[in-house]
């Protein structure tokens, strides 16, 4: 009897093995993947995604199919994946980043590297950055790398562990939100410039990217990758147009590996170390340098070089808008500033020492600029204080226990609070200060004809027009360009809603409301809309209880724009928080970051206190033909003092000023 019964077990057991096989080849059997990058996703993160989407497909037909768990389905078709995996793969150690950028090839035949995070032994030595940001940490060698999940700092409010918080209806639409509580509505701020929140928002293209999966989904809302942002009926603007639009576009982020609950990733590396002037992957870098001299590659007029039809840069998403296309040609001018400049002075350095030791010190001024000059704006002394944030001196300050890792709070609401510093009408400013012409941000997106235009000299006129310009007010409000405009198509009068995306984006990722944050930053806990608390005034008060019915249906994005700043920065209490910890993080959590004593590749003396001095003046002064500017370019007041003279000499060598 006890026979019989083992042997029918083992044939159950068998039986759904063989099931489950049968269902894991017809699900990845014959997919493949697309490698090629896109405006919001690299070759890498498609293959992620891909492999993600056909994942849980695999699981949801074994539940059905099998009757299993959730939980004991995901183990089951993770298990089988990497079976099936290692007899497909002849071991060929080509990683993802290695295949040619439009190559179509069987998903099964990519290493599985990419999820299973496997690496080779870190070279404990190597005194510099690695491109995709691996073995930084040596005990973790990818915290911090490109893909790898978000971190939380508050558990997922999924709707059934995958599905968008608030799928189910029963929160207020994102554009209503938006139209509610973030109309236009000019409000200058007469102490910050435009180059503020442009800044940031190149500073936030070396953090982080999260990639989207691409779809049509107005058209198939019910597809699972799709999250469609529902306009109302009598909407101000979409209502009105000739051809009334009642959705617009929204895909979810592509989901990270086999998670069992939905991750999203970051594409790039999440370290302060320049991938936006370098690349996080190693093809993108390789293209970029000149391998002649430490240089990278440069287009006519030294602006940033055309390759393959684009002009490209370290981030993808570089020529986005202008402001932030002249900043990253800035940033790849001042790199070979300095690599001339230690050539000149170490002749007999090879092309790759003159381009590691330039880019270390780059990555070392780029440092001390978003930590010394732009976060103490932004935060206030008191979350600098608080979060150990002064780089004004070299210590041991390295922590191996800290991930510096990117937050999803972070990325996906707090770090997004410069849309609303955002002037939709942005001024161009001759290098002297003396005329002033206009452009308009809604007929500039991905578009680099004015960058280009006069020889790069347009750009230079952007630049000290970002310095001279006033920036919108930190509050709830946004400019029309972004919330009406956004990326239009080509012939259309209308483009998409940023406000409402961002709204969405957080929904899609199951950030939790804005009252879980409240908790995470000290702040009083806030049960209901009916007691107003301190941290807003009535005005803003009034807009949540109007367009929310709960306190916990508050989303943190818009929750964090309505409050008040904190003394002596620009965003709210909960934000600083935020911000404040994912800078600690990047701090304290990189080997290589430039105070940091006692670690392989560790700044001198000397290389730290020129770094120290540097400020975002210099760099502009030292690679363009401004005349004159204030010694803060993120603050409007300020002598303007003439650049001619100014010192960037990397030590006591050559020195040349861009004439470009």
């Amino acid at each position: 009897m006890l026979r019989t019964l083992i042997v029918v077990c083992f044939l159950v057991v068998a039986t759904n093995q063989t099931s489950l096989n049968k269902i894991v080849q017809d699900n990845f059997g014959g997919v493949q993947a697309t490698l090629r990058a896109g405006r919001r996703s690299t070759p890498t993160s498609r293959i992620i995604a891909v492999q993600n989407n056909v994942f849980q497909r695999t699981v949801r037909q074994t539940m059905d199919n099998l009757g299993l768990e959730r939980s004991v389905a995901v183990r089951q078709v993770r298990e089988a994946v990497e079976s099936m995996r290692d007899r497909h793969h002849h071991g060929d150690g080509k990683k993802p980043g290695g295949f040619p950028s439009s190559a179509i090839v069987p998903l099964l035949s990519i290493p599985s590297d990419v999820c299973n995070n496997t690496i080779a032994g870190c070279d404990s030595i190597y005194p510099y950055y690695t491109v995709d940001g691996t073995c930084n940490n040596l005990d973790n060698p990818f915290w911090g790398a490109a893909n790898v999940a978000l971190r939380r700092v508050r558990p997922a409010a999924y709707e059934n562990t995958f599905e968008p918080r608030g799928a189910g209806g029963d929160l207020p639409s994102a554009r209503l939100i938006s139209t509610q509580v973030h109309k236009d509505l000019d409000k200058p701020d007469s102490e910050i410039t435009q180059m503020l929140a442009h800044f940031g928002q190149f500073l936030d293209h070396d953090i982080s990217l999260t990639p989207e999966n691409e779809a049509e989904c107005c058209e198939h809302a019910s597809e699972s990758e799709c999250f469609p942002i529902s306009v109302p009926l009598n909407d101000g603007f979409f209502s009105a147009l000739t051809t009334p639009q009642s959705c617009l576009e929204f895909s979810r982020s592509s989901a990270y590996c086999y998670e069992e609950t939905r991750e999203q990733f970051n594409a790039i590396t999440a370290f302060l170390d320049g991938s936006n002037i370098y690349g996080s992957d190693q093809e993108t870098a390789n293209k970029l340098r000149e391998f002649a001299g430490g240089r990278l590659l440069t287009g006519a007029s030294d602006l940033l070089p055309d390759i393959e039809g684009f002009r490209l840069a370290g981030d993808i998403r570089a020529t986005e808008q202008p402001g932030l296309t002249s900043i990253h040609t800035v940033w790849m001018r001042e790199h070979n500033r300095i690599a001339a400049d230690i050539s000149n002075s170490n002749p007999n350095d090879d092309d790759n020492t003159l381009f590691q030791k330039a880019r270390r010190l780059v990555v070392a001024e780029w440092q001390n600029i978003v930590y010394s000059e732009w976060l103490p704006i932004i935060i206030g002394s008191e979350a600098i204080d608080k979060n150990q944030l002064k780089v004004h001196r070299q210590h041991n300050g390295y922590k191996k226990t800290i991930d510096p890792s990117a937050i999803n709070s972070f990325a996906t609401a707090a770090f997004r609070f410069g849309h609303t510093l955002i002037q939709g009408t942005v001024n161009l400013v001759s290098k002297d200060g003396k005329e002033t012409s206009q452009y308009q941000l809604r007929d500039n997106y991905f578009n680099t004809a004015l960058y280009l235009q006069n020889d790069g000299e347009t750009m230079v006129q952007m630049l000290k027009g970002l310095t001279t310009q006033a920036s919108q007010k930190f509050d709830q409000y946004a400019s029309e360009d972004l919330t009406n405009h956004l990326f239009p198509e080509e012939g259309h009068n209308f483009g998409s809603d940023l406000i409402a995306r961002n709204i969405q984006r957080g929904r899609d990722h199951g950030l939790p409301g804005y009252q879980a944050f409240r908790s995470l930053c000290d702040l009083e806990e806030m049960r209901d809309l009916t007691n107003r608390r301190r941290e807003f005034n009535d005005n803003n008060w009034d807009k949540l209880s109007a367009v929310y019915s709960s306190a916990e249906d508050v989303d943190l994005f818009t929750g964090g724009l309505l409050e008040s700043p904190v003394r002596g920065g620009v965003v709210g209490p909960t934000f600083a928080c935020i911000i404040g910890q994912q800078f600690s993080r990047l701090l304290a959590g990189d080997r290589h970051f430039f105070t940091h004593t006692g670690q392989a590749g560790s700044l001198s003396t000397s290389e730290f206190s020129w770094a120290s001095q540097r400020r975002l003046r210099d760099v502009l002064c030292d690679n363009t033909d401004i005349v004159s500017l204030q010694d803060n370019v993120f603050k409007s007041y300020g002598e303007q003092k003439r650049c001619d003279g100014n010192s960037g000499s990397s030590g006591s060598h050559h020195h040349h000023r861009h004439r470009g």
